[in-house]
């Protein structure tokens, strides 16, 4: 029994060794035309794409395997389709494993995928993957992007976003054309939406720091937060289904407001000249004009409260 426990104990004591991994590359070039398309839909695998300074769209796909030797490599590599495609105005990747490798091993996924893309500025994009990241520096073209499980951020987009999470957050440095954010499960954050802007949200927190164009918020479970610069051009409607608002002004904005509160929350008014139509500051409903009204501001927090804050100049 004394024999048993030692053994059992060098045994359990003894360090495991860090398991080697097999990493190979791919790469790919392909010489496109202004306003080129990528479309890449993987299984797996962050996504980073930068812009280039030629006409040139490069891909390098790294690919990397939990296995001890290159025999064991191409075994798990043959149950990877990687496959590319041009034409004249789309460039095309897609990544998929065969099904019955899901069956065959204990790790998911058998070949782990990152994918660094560079290509000229005026490109657009639509990006799919089922797990993983998806990161896009400034470009000039739409972007359309999905993640199952991953964050998406996007740097200044000098035309439309387009963004879906299932599991993870959205961050948009600037958009100056139509702005379209779903989040499932994840925070959400704009800098500067120029055009018209929607987004829906939930189990996080939505702030558009600047918003100059029409702007529509649907939150579940969700805070939200928006900055309305000078001049305010555009209606906003804003609704937060269980979580407060937070509306800051430049104090020369001229705005129609229209705040309702939960039945047992309140509408707080901090350094705003706010002229009062109906209701008053700390009560649930409160409806007035700023600087002789202007656009409509619909606020509505369902569960929470809404606070209307002017800047200081």
């Amino acid at each position: 029994m004394l024999r048993l426990s030692i053994i059992l104990l060098i045994t359990l004591g003894r360090p495991h060794q860090a398991r080697a991994a097999v990493e190979r590359t791919v790469e790919k070039t392909f010489i496109v035309a202004a306003g080129v398309t990528l479309k890449l839909d993987t299984c797996h695998g962050a996504i980073r794409i930068e812009p280039s300074t030629d006409n040139h769209l490069q891909v390098l796909v790294r690919e990397t395997m939990n296995v001890p030797t290159e025999d064991d490599a191409d075994r798990l590599q043959h149950h990877l389709n990687l496959t590319f495609e041009q034409t004249p105005a789309q460039v095309s990747i897609k990544a998929r494993f065969k099904r019955s490798v899901r069956w065959a091993w204990e790790s998911w996924p058998p070949v782990a995928l990152a994918y660094a893309i560079k290509l000229p500025r005026d490109s657009h994009l639509k990006l799919t993957t089922a797990e993983g990241d998806i990161t896009v520096c400034s470009l000039k073209g739409n972007v359309q992007a999905r993640a199952g499980n991953g964050a998406i951020f996007t740097g200044d987009i000098n035309g439309s976003v387009s963004a879906t999470s299932t599991r993870g957050d959205l961050s948009v440095t600037a958009c100056t054309g139509p702005l379209t954010l779903s989040a499932q499960q994840g925070n959400v954050l704009v800098g500067r939406a120029h055009g018209i802007t929607k987004i829906n949200a939930a189990d996080g927190t939505i702030e558009v720091q600047n918003a100059r164009g029409p702007l529509f918020i649907k939150a579940d479970a969700a805070d939200i937060k928006v900055g309305f610069p000078h001049p305010l051009l555009a209606p906003a409607e804003l609704r937060a289904d269980g979580g407060d608002i937070e509306a800051l002004f430049d104090p020369r904005c001229a705005a129609n407001l229209d705040a309702h509160a939960s039945t047992f929350g309140e509408v707080k008014v901090k350094n705003l000249a706010l002229k009062i139509e109906s209701g008053k500051p700390g009560t649930s409903r409160v409806r007035g004009t700023l600087n002789g009204g202007g656009p409509k501001l619909l606020l509505k927090a369902s569960g929470g409260n809404i606070r209307l804050t002017g800047l200081e100049p």
